[in-house]
């Protein structure tokens, strides 16, 4: 019997959430790297409506992941990958994502915000 490809829906909210947690966090890092180099323009304010929209989405999903007994506690890059420990009815789980497909993930996701595509479940894209 082959494994199904389809997560079950709690594995995919973590994946998503872990996804905005850090596409939030790199916009502000970002952020703070442009402000210190002189540009024409100003990409400084589509950086923070991109981290808050992204902030808001992370936050969305750790609540809906929490109101079905799923708890993420703990997240770190250890011997090349990304490693998410999740708390699910006393079990805890632990998931392994490549850096390198997280950080194409975001890019996607940076690309759906700046297209106005929405996912699934986002009423908006808080812009």
């Amino acid at each position: 019997m082959s494994q199904s490809t389809v997560l079950p829906e709690w594995q995919e909210h973590v994946r998503e959430s872990i996804l905005f947690g850090l596409l939030f966090k790199v916009a502000m890092v970002d952020q703070q790297t442009l402000r210190q180099i002189p540009l024409s323009l100003s990409y400084i304010h589509l950086l923070e409506h991109l981290s808050r929209w992204a902030e808001r989405r992370h936050h969305d999903l750790r609540r809906a992941l929490l109101d079905r007994g799923c708890e993420v506690i703990g997240a770190q890059t250890k011997e090349g990958l990304y490693r998410v420990q999740v708390r699910l009815n006393g079990y805890v789980h632990e998931f392994l994502y490549s850096p390198e497909l997280l950080r194409a993930e975001c890019q996607e996701r940076v690309q759906q915000w700046l297209t106005g595509e929405t996912q699934q479940g986002d009423a908006g894209n808080g812009r």
